[in-house]
């Protein structure tokens, strides 16, 4: 008996490794609830110009296991929702949330969209939904709005509200240009959007240390892929119904960094005083013109001397015989 049992628990356990489920694989139905994230106050307040602001917004960190997925039974269409590729950025100010998502467009394969402005069926085309919620709200209760951009021709932005917040003070319509702009950008298409405190949140203001419920589909679109293909941050707007219960779970933090302070220029060294030179020794004084000695008399000369002398003395005798011849 006790040979068959474990027998049998080998092959159990040689059988779990083709039963098992991958957890890590993301779909429709995960994401959410569980997912948190930081939103920080600007440096500088965003323009909505639908061109990132460098010190108006902080990039959100998705991580891989934030993400689910909708795309109904198209295999086409589930390598679509998977392999977009997207940058998500957000921050806040006392009035108003302030979100730039950017997304892979590459070509119409990518960024499809013929509808006009106001036509609630755009999440069937390339677009975005917004929903925010309270914390403590739970099923339908949420604003959820569309954002798009027709590329046929005439390029008009394309807002409608599915859900209005049932408690807020005031309904959300957004103006194109001033409370959204979605733009172009190469291999990209960048979609800018402010969402006031007055359209949902519970609070007077949004303030460091509030919380809040986010999310956000990623549609996109092609004319010859039906339905629609969705990239979603954490769950509760589609593929599982509508919940605010499984929105990412969002905390007002402080204020983002601005940029670097200048370096202080350094400081040149103090000029110090030229040192002295040092005294040169007085110059010897020139020696003075040597005297010229008195030639001594040398035998030469005591000759001619002598000779003077005699000379003088006939000269006297001479001159003394004559006065005595004439006496």
């Amino acid at each position: 008996m006790k040979k068959i049992i474990a027998v049998l628990l080998a092959a159990f356990l040689l059988s779990v490794p083709v039963l098992a489920i991958d957890f890590g694989a993301n779909d429709e139905n995960e994401g959410g609830p569980g997912v948190f994230y930081t939103f920080q106050k600007y440096y500088e307040k965003p323009v909505i110009d639908g061109k990132l602001d460098e010190y108006g917004y902080v990039k959100i960190d998705v991580q891989p296991g934030d993400i689910s997925y909708e795309y109904g039974d198209d295999d086409e269409r589930k390598v679509w929702s998977y392999g977009l590729k997207f940058d998500l950025y957000a921050s806040y100010d006392e009035e108003y949330l302030y979100f730039f998502h950017s997304l892979e467009a590459d070509s119409e394969a990518r960024y499809y969209n013929e509808m006009d402005d106001g036509d609630g069926s755009i999440w069937q085309r390339s677009c975005i939904q917004v929903s925010v919620a309270n914390v403590g709200d739970e099923g339908g209760d949420r604003l959820e709005i569309g954002l798009g951009k027709n590329n046929f021709g005439n390029g008009d932005l394309q807002f409608v509200a599915w859900a209005q917040y049932p408690d807020a003070k005031a309904d959300f319509e957004a103006v194109g240009g001033t409370d959204f702009q979605i733009v172009r950008d190469g291999k990209k298409l960048n979609y800018e959007v402010r969402i006031p405190v007055s359209s949902f949140y519970s609070g007077d203001k949004f303030a460091e240390g509030g919380k809040l419920r986010w999310n956000v589909v990623m549609a996109q679109g092609d004319e010859a892929l039906s339905e629609h293909i969705h990239t979603q941050i954490a769950s509760g707007c589609t593929g599982n119904g509508k919940n605010a219960q499984y929105f990412a779970e969002i905390t007002l933090g402080g204020a983002m960094a601005g940029p670097p302070a200048p370096e202080e220029p350094v400081a040149a060294p103090e000029e110090q005083p030229a040192a002295a030179a040092p005294e040169q020794p007085a110059a010897p004084a020139a020696p003075a013109d040597p005297v010229t000695p008195t030639a001594p008399v040398t035998g030469d000369m005591r000759v001619v001397t002598f000779a003077a002398v005699l000379i003088i003395a006939a000269l006297g005798i001479v001159i003394a015989r004559r006065k005595i011849g004439v006496k």
